[in-house]
């Protein structure tokens, strides 16, 4: 198996810096994708989710985009496919996102446009 790196070549020498930084790529899409779009002002910052190329999801993710919408993932590395699945973009009109628990009552949050109270109660 070829080891997964950027096609890019300053996109790859910055993702091994972040390696070494960090030691893994594994849950750390939100920090290399901020320092990679900071370096490279090129690169678009994406949230949404990744999806196994059978349609299992892994998650809220964040990746990079060129202005031609190629993507650009630092930390496709981290799942079996290496990125060859598909990146769904965040939709608010579909897809809800954690936000954590309600201090009052202890209940998970979930946004749908930006709206989550659990109960009138909490509101």
């Amino acid at each position: 198996m070829t080891p997964f790196q950027l096609q890019e070549p300053r996109y790859e020498a910055m993702r091994r810096e972040l390696l070494r930084r960090y030691g893994s790529s594994h849950q750390r899409c939100a920090e290399f994708t901020r320092q990679m779009a900071e370096r490279f002002p090129e690169l678009r910052r994406v949230a949404g989710f990744y999806l196994t190329p059978t349609g299992a999801s892994h998650g809220e993710h964040w990746w990079l985009e060129t202005a031609d919408a190629t993507v650009v993932d630092p930390t496709a590395d981290q799942w079996p496919s290496m990125g060859t699945g598909i990146y769904e973009r965040y939709d608010p009109a579909r897809h809800l996102v954690s936000k954590g628990r309600c201090p009052s009552c202890g209940t998970g949050l979930y946004s749908r446009a930006g709206s989550y109270p659990c109960s009138r109660d909490c509101d």
